[in-house]
C-alpha cells in the first residue's frame, strides 16, 4: 500500500497535513486551467461582434457586476473607485491582433484572480469532501484522481459559457443560466473521466508548458491593465465647488399626463412638488420621437440633424463633446445609470463618465424591460452609489444622469398601480405587448382605451414616488437645495390622437413635446412657470450656466446653424429675471425605421411638417386654433408654409448630416434586445 501510495499520490488525501496540500495543487491547477478557458471563451465572443473590448464587456464580469438587483453596496463602492473603473472601461481594439493579445492577457489575469478567489472560498468544503473520501480502495482511487479533478475543471470553465448560455436563454434567471453552464460545462468535461491520472497531470500543469504559457499570459495581463490605468491617469482640475446636479431623463412621459401641467389624475406628486419649489417650461420640445437621437442631442446640445446619430446602428463618435465630459474637466465626479438598450455605451454614451452603468438594468431581458419593474433596481444603483460617494467625504460636486424606463411601454405598472386611476375596469384589455397587441388599435372601444392610458398613468405615478425617494436620499443627507435638479423626457407616447400608438413614427405633439422641470434654490425662483417655447437641446447649457460655469469652448452648435444654437435658459427662471431671451424654433428630425423620413419646424405658433422622401408632402398646424394638430393648413396659407420650409432648409434640418456619428459595432445580444422590444424587425 506504501508503493501504491507512492505511485498514485492519493493515500495522503485524508491526512491533516498531505491531504490538503495535494487536494489544493489540483484545486488551484483546475481554477487556472478553468480560468483560461473562461477567458478564451468570453474574449472571442466579445471580439466577435465588436471592435473594441473592455473588461467590463465579459460576460464574467457582467454576472458579478451587473444582473438586476446587483452591485451590492459594497461592490458598487468598489467599482466607483476611479482607478477600478477606468480599469473596467479601459477599451483594447480589437482590430489588430495586439490588442486582441493584450485584451485575452488582461482578461485571463482578472479572470485567474477571480477563480483563485473562489479557490480560497472552496477549500474548507474540500476539506469536508477529503474526510468523506473512502480510505481505501478503487472507488477512492477513481473519485480523487478523476472525479475530483475532472468536476473542477468543469467548475471553473463553466463561466466560459455564460454568453452562449445567456444569448440563448434570454429571459430567464441567472440561477437558471449559471445551472445550465455548469451541466454544459460538466457534459463537455465527461470524456475526461477515462483520461489516466487526470489529478497527477493536472498537478504537472504548473510546471509543463500549459503552465508556462498561463505564467506568460497572467504576466502580460498584469502589465497591460497597468498600462491600461496609466493610460487614462486622472488629469482632471482641482475639485469644483460649484453645486451638485441631477438630470433625470423618464422615457415616454407626456406632460400633458402630469398634474403639475394642468392634468386632472394626481400622477406626480414628486414631479409637482419640484415645480412649486422652481421653475416649469410649459412648452419644451424634443427634436425627435424616440429615444436614441433624442438623449445625444440631450447630452450634446445638438439636433440629430447636427450630430448624426439618427438610426439605431450608428453611435457618436469619441471626437463628440458630451455634458459629463465639460463638467468632467470642471471637477466634478461623474455618473451615469440607464435603464434602456438605447442608452448603451455601444453608442458613445460613456464619454465623460467615472462610472457608466448600462449593464445592470439595461441589458435585463424582454420580460423585465417590458412587463417588469426597473425602477427598484435603478434606486438601490442610486443609492450605492451615493452613498459611496458620501462616504468618500463628498470630495468632488457629482454630476448624475439617471434614465428611468417604467413609463415605456408596456404599460403593466405593480400593485396598487394598476387599478389606482381605474379601479372599476372589467374588460380584458391589458398594458402588455402595447405595440403588438391587436387588440389595442385606433378603432378600439373607448373605455378599452381609456383603461389602456390609466395603466400609463399608473406607471407614471409609480416613477414619480421612485423619484421621490431618490430626492429623499439626498434630503436626508442634506444636499438637495445644493443640487440642481432636472427632470425632463425624451419624447412622448401616442394613444391614436394621429391614428398611431406608440413612439419613434410622427413629429406631432404628443410624440415631442416634453416635460422640463428645474429646481435650484439659490438661483431658481420657486414657482416659476415659462409660457414660451424652449428645447431639449437647450438644457445642457442651462446647466452649465447654472452650475457657475462659463461657455465652454466646442460644446453645442459651432455650425452654419449657430444662428439657431442652444440657449441659456437662466435668465428666464432665476431670481433677478432679465430680458426675455429671442424666440427660437425647434427643429425635429425622423429618420431610421420610420415609413416616412421626416423633418419639422415648431414655433410657438405654427408647425410645419415635412416628408423627405415620397410624395414629399407638407403638414401645416396653427398651434393657436388648434393645438391637437387636426387640421392640416398647408393648402389654405401655402405662404406660411414657404416661409417655414425655407427657414428649415437654410437651417440644414432638412439635410442629414453625420458630423459625430461612425457605425455602432453592435453585438448580437444587443440587436436582440432590440428586437424584443420592437425596434428592429
Amino acid at each position: 500500500m506504501v508503493i501504491e501510495a507512492k505511485d498514485n499520490n492519493l493515500d495522503t488525501l485524508r491526512s491533516r497535513n498531505g491531504a490538503g496540500g495535494d487536494a489544493f495543487k489540483v484545486l488551484l491547477a483546475a481554477s487556472t486551467v478553468g480560468a483560461l478557458v473562461t477567458a478564451v471563451l468570453n474574449v472571442a465572443s466579445v471580439a466577435l461582434t465588436a471592435d473594441a473590448g473592455r473588461l467590463r464587456d465579459l460576460e464574467l464580469a457582467v454576472a458579478i457586476l451587473g444582473r438586476p438587483g446587483m452591485p451590492r453596496p459594497g461592490v458598487y463602492a468598489l467599482i466607483a473607485h476611479p482607478e477600478l473603473g477606468r480599469l473596467l472601461d479601459h477599451a483594447f481594439d480589437l482590430r489588430a491582433l495586439v490588442g486582441v493579445g493584450a485584451f485575452l492577457a488582461a482578461a485571463a489575469a482578472v479572470t485567474a484572480l477571480l477563480s483563485w478567489v473562489v479557490a480560497l472560498c472552496l477549500l474548507p468544503f474540500i476539506a469536508v469532501l477529503a474526510r468523506l473520501v473512502p480510505a481505501r480502495g478503487a472507488a477512492r482511487r477513481w473519485f480523487c484522481e478523476r472525479a475530483y479533478p475532472v468536476g473542477l475543471l468543469a467548475l471553473f470553465a463553466a463561466p466560459g459559457l455564460l454568453p452562449v448560455v445567456h444569448r440563448a436563454m434570454s429571459g430567464r434567471g441567472a440561477a437558471a443560466i449559471g445551472g445550465v453552464s455548469l451541466t454544459l460545462a460538466a457534459a463537455a468535461c465527461l470524456p475526461l473521466l477515462a483520461w489516466p491520472r487526470a489529478a497527477q497531470r493536472l498537478r504537472a500543469v504548473r510546471g509543463g508548458t500549459l503552465g508556462g504559457l498561463a505564467a506568460v499570459l497572467l504576466l502580460v495581463g498584469a502589465a497591460s491593465l497597468a498600462l491600461a490605468v496609466r493610460a487614462a491617469p486622472d488629469t482632471r482640475p482641482v475639485a469644483a465647488r460649484g453645486p451638485n446636479i441631477l438630470l433625470v431623463s423618464i422615457d415616454s412621459l407626456r406632460p400633458d399626463h402630469l398634474h403639475a401641467y394642468g392634468y386632472g389624475p394626481q400622477t406626480s406628486p414628486t414631479i409637482d412638488g419640484l415645480a412649486r419649489d422652481g421653475a416649469l417650461f410649459r412648452t419644451a420640445v424634443s427634436p425627435t420621437s424616440w429615444t436614441l437621437p433624442a438623449h445625444v442631442s440631450l447630452l450634446t446640445g445638438l439636433t440629430p440633424r447636427q450630430h448624426g446619430v439618427v438610426t439605431d446602428d450608428q453611435r457618436l463618435r469619441d471626437g463628440a463633446l458630451l455634458l459629463p465630459e465639460v463638467l468632467w474637466r470642471n471637477g466634478y465626479t461623474t455618473v451615469g445609470l440607464v435603464s434602456a438598450p438605447y442608452l448603451d455605451s455601444a453608442y458613445g454614451f460613456d464619454q465623460g463618465f467615472d462610472l457608466y452603468d448600462d449593464y445592470s438594468i439595461a441589458k435585463r431581458s424582454f420580460a423585465d424591460s417590458h412587463r417588469g419593474a426597473t425602477s427598484p433596481a435603478l434606486l438601490r444603483l442610486f443609492e450605492s452609489w451615493f452613498d459611496a460617494w458620501n462616504a468618500g467625504g463628498r470630495r468632488r460636486p457629482f454630476f448624475a444622469f439617471v434614465h428611468m424606463w417604467d413609463v415605456h411601454f408596456d404599460y403593466t405598472p405593480p400593485p396598487p398601480f394598476d387599478t389606482l386611476f381605474d379601479p372599476d375596469y372589467t374588460g380584458t384589455v391589458t398594458g402588455e405587448d402595447f405595440d403588438t397587441n391587436p387588440a389595442i388599435h385606433p378603432g378600439m372601444p373607448a373605455r378599452d382605451l381609456a383603461h389602456v392610458v390609466a395603466l400609463y398613468d399608473g406607471e407614471i405615478r409609480y416613477t414619480d414616488e421612485a423619484l421621490g425617494l431618490l430626492l429623499g436620499r439626498l434630503k436626508a443627507a442634506g444636499v438637495l437645495d445644493d443640487t440642481i435638479v432636472v427632470v425632463t423626457a425624451d419624447h412622448g407616447d401616442e394613444f391614436f390622437e394621429h391614428g398611431r400608438k406608440g413612439h419613434k413614427q410622427a413629429l406631432y405633439d404628443e410624440s415631442v413635446r416634453v416635460p422640463l422641470i428645474i429646481r435650484y434654490p439659490p438661483r431658481v425662483g420657486a414657482g416659476r412657470i415659462v409660457d414660451e417655447q424652449v428645447r431639449l437641446i437647450d438644457i445642457p447649457t442651462t446647466i452649465i450656466a447654472l452650475a457657475g460655469l462659463p461657455p465652454q469652448p466646442g460644446f453645442g452648435d459651432a455650425g452654419p446653424s449657430a444662428t439657431y444654437a442652444a440657449q441659456d435658459l437662466t435668465r428666464w427662471i432665476d431670481h433677478e429675471g432679465s430680458a426675455p431671451l429671442p424666440a427660437l424654433p425647434a427643429f425635429g428630425h425622423l429618420i431610421g425605421d420610420t415609413p416616412v423620413p421626416l423633418a419639422s419646424l415648431r414655433t410657438a405658433a405654427q408647425k410645419l411638417i415635412v416628408e423627405l422622401a415620397g410624395a414629399q408632402r407638407e403638414e401645416l398646424y396653427d398651434l393657436v386654433n388648434d393645438p391637437g394638430e387636426e387640421r392640416d393648413l398647408s393648402s389654405r396659407t401655402p405662404a406660411v408654409a414657404d416661409a417655414l420650409r425655407r427657414e428649415l432648409v437654410t437651417a440644414g434640418e432638412a439635410e442629414g448630416g453625420e458630423r459625430l456619428a461612425e457605425a455602432a459595432p453592435l453585438s448580437p445580444e444587443h440587436l436582440e434586445r432590440l428586437r424584443q422590444l420592437g425596434y428592429r424587425k
